[in-house]
């Protein structure tokens, strides 16, 4: 979704369109990876762009509420964020520095929707949606 459509979108849920949200809606859009609230206030340093911490804070409630990001439990500690509309996929993260890999293995989508069709059948349960993270030690932090 674009900046304007996304917008557009949001036209009439009491969400005005400022100068501070589009910067923050950038970032996520030109992010590879999610960001912690800390790495988007630390973008916004980088762009010159003045976004108060509180404002980042009722940003990113905002957008979570209606959609526009996911919040992402990828570490113990902090909460990460990424746009809603960015395709499925599974992360494995260090759990000494948090270093984030997206992982797109087919044959773990496969697995998985052969134990979704099951569950469903067993169970009469429907799955709507699934996450999954892997966690370990990267390579620097096993030096």
């Amino acid at each position: 979704m674009n900046d304007t459509k996304m917008f557009q979108q949001l036209q009439g849920r009491n969400f005005k369109r400022t100068g501070q949200r589009e910067v923050i809606y950038s970032i996520f859009s030109n992010a590879e990876m999610p960001l912690t609230i800390a790495q988007i206030i630390e973008q916004l340093k980088k762009t010159q762009a003045s976004v108060h911490r509180s404002t980042v804070y009722r940003t990113i409630k905002f957008m979570v509420e209606h959609e526009v990001v996911r919040e992402l439990s990828l570490n113990k500690r902090v909460k990460s964020y990424e746009l809603n509309n960015k395709p499925h996929h599974h992360y494995y993260v260090c759990e000494k520095c948090s270093q984030t890999i997206d992982i797109k293995p087919a044959e773990i989508e496969k697995a998985i929707s052969h134990f979704e069709s099951g569950f469903t059948k067993r169970n009469g349960h429907q799955i709507v949606r699934h996450s999954l993270k892997f966690f370990g030690t990267c390579r620097s932090c096993q030096a």
